[in-house]
């Protein structure tokens, strides 16, 4: 009976946990698949239960923490920050929250990060500490109520000039600036910015002014980067943004806690009667395993990798019906493009015609699927209807290198140039050594080589390349392939 009683505590106590923390699902989570794997049982995951633990001891008195632990491919980097605008023990409760989910989320992986609205907690198998990236990135929007852009665009300007006043003054003091400013006598806006604390200055301004301009709407309420975070609500008529709503243990919740603990206790005796007359252990087996095979069905190629899946209409809608093309390659036409969500995102559009355009379709998707870098273009999904294949990217705003090189209008100076080659060789270094198995490019040349706004570099084209296992590298072979003249440097 005691057993009983103490596993009903016990019930109860998750119960009232679950409804006063809303189980504490992260709002969003990345596991870099294409990091390296450990083994269950192995000394990674002692290191890194070990790190989470001593994350979540020091979450009790401080709002950041990173700390590494264990040596050579075993090393556990590990860091977690709590917004400022919450205690200690909200902290540590976000943080334990975390811990747990982490690595039930990205079990035997060796990187990861997750966001909670409260909290960000990572961990991976290189230094993480004192870096500024931009991905991955998670931009959360506010569906329940979307505000009216005709109606706010009288406001925007003083919009964009509060927020960047926000970035500024985080950068420039302890990586943290809020405010409350009126719009008109029925809005107001409240901004909240923070960077962790290992990269104050301008790293800070740099992942802020980043995460700003991913709001390109304002049904965009939190922009998550790994180092940094931007959140803005709008309060007020005309159809207000709500804020996320905060958790409280109403009445309403007491009376059902009270329910659950019936259905608990009913459960839990049901139980103990099923258990002295259950059938034979190796019954229970056998449908529990035919049961766990019954659920190992396969998925969509875009959901195994994490991508969006558009139609050909989603893709002609989204090009203007293919109006503006941006390039040509060698498998197929690019146009320009805005999403048509709630995001209105800049793309590129790579239209595949090519015979050969099926296997340079799954070769991208299969190798983008193990990537995340900021140096490597990102894919935001693709389209795979009939014989109409289709890629969707980023949108590089400076176009491709090669094109910059040769404008003698727009001339590079050697300053840039400097930071564009240390750019690509950051990310054919993640490609080589930060990935498992290694992928080799296998077509690296100037017009491969696509730049943003602020002349950031990123590989990009994928067609071609090759995911090599592990074992092979020292001694790895591939025919000359790519663009015909030109022998890729690798």
């Amino acid at each position: 009976m005691n057993i009983l009683l103490q596993t009903l505590w016990l019930t109860t106590t998750i119960l009232i946990r679950q409804l006063v923390y809303g189980d504490y699902d992260p709002l969003s989570y990345n596991c870099a698949e294409s990091s390296y794997s450990y083994s269950l049982g192995g000394k990674f995951q002692a290191n890194l239960n070990n790190t989470l633990s001593r994350l979540l001891d020091k979450a009790s008195t401080s709002s950041f923490a990173n700390i590494t632990n264990g040596t050579g491919i075993d090393q556990v980097y590990g860091l977690y920050y709590c917004t400022r605008n919450i205690d200690h023990q909200a902290c540590h409760s976000c943080v334990q929250a975390g811990a747990h989910k982490i690595v039930q989320l990205c079990k035997s992986l060796k990187e990861g990060i997750l966001w909670y609205q409260d909290c960000t907690l990572r961990y991976a198998n290189r230094s993480i500490f004192s870096l500024e990236e931009e991905t991955p990135v998670y931009p959360y929007y506010n569906y329940t109520s979307n505000v009216s852009s005709y109606i706010l665009d009288p406001y925007r300007d003083k919009f964009e000039i509060t927020m960047e006043g926000l970035v500024n003054q985080a950068s420039n003091d302890e990586g943290f600036a809020t405010t409350l400013v009126n719009l008109s006598s029925g809005m107001s806006l409240r901004g909240f910015v923070q960077c962790t604390p290992d990269i104050l200055g301008a790293p800070c301004y740099r992942c802020l002014s980043t995460a700003l301009r991913l709001i390109d709407l304002w049904a965009n309420t939190i922009v998550f980067l790994p180092s940094c975070l931007l959140r803005f609500d709008i309060y007020g008529s005309p159809s207000p943004i709500n804020p996320i709503p905060q958790r409280h243990l109403s009445v309403g919740y007491i009376v059902l806690i009270s329910l659950l603990s019936v259905i608990a206790v009913s459960f839990l005796l049901g139980g103990f009667w099923f258990w002295k007359c259950r059938p034979t252990s190796q019954g229970l087996l056998i449908k529990v395993t035919q049961a766990e095979a019954s659920i190992q069905e396969p998925t969509e190629r875009g959901r195994v990798h994490g991508l969006a899946r558009f139609t050909y209409s989603q893709v002609e809608e989204m090009t203007n019906w293919f109006t503006r093309k941006l390039g040509e390659g060698g498998y197929g036409i690019v146009y320009y493009g805005c999403l048509s969500d709630a995001s209105s995102r800049e793309v590129a559009v790579k239209v595949l015609s090519k015979n050969d355009a099926p296997k340079q379709f799954s070769t991208e998707i299969d190798v983008f699927g193990r990537i995340s870098h900021k140096n490597l273009v990102s894919l935001v999904g693709y389209c795979e209807e009939g014989t109409h294949l289709a890629l969707i990217y980023e949108y590089m705003a400076r176009g491709d290198l090669k094109v910059l090189l040769t404008d003698q209008t727009d001339s590079l100076c050697w300053k840039n140039r400097l930071y564009i080659l240390i750019d690509i060789s950051q990310g054919l270094d993640y490609l080589h050594n930060g990935c498992s198995p290694p992928i080799v490019h296998r077509d690296v040349k100037a017009a491969n080589i696509l730049l943003n706004q602020h002349l950031h570099a990123k590989v990009s084209d994928f067609g071609i390349s090759k995911i090599f296992p592990s074992e092979y590298v020292s001694n790895l072979s591939t025919r000359v392939v790519g663009t015909p003249g030109y022998l890729d440097p690798q």
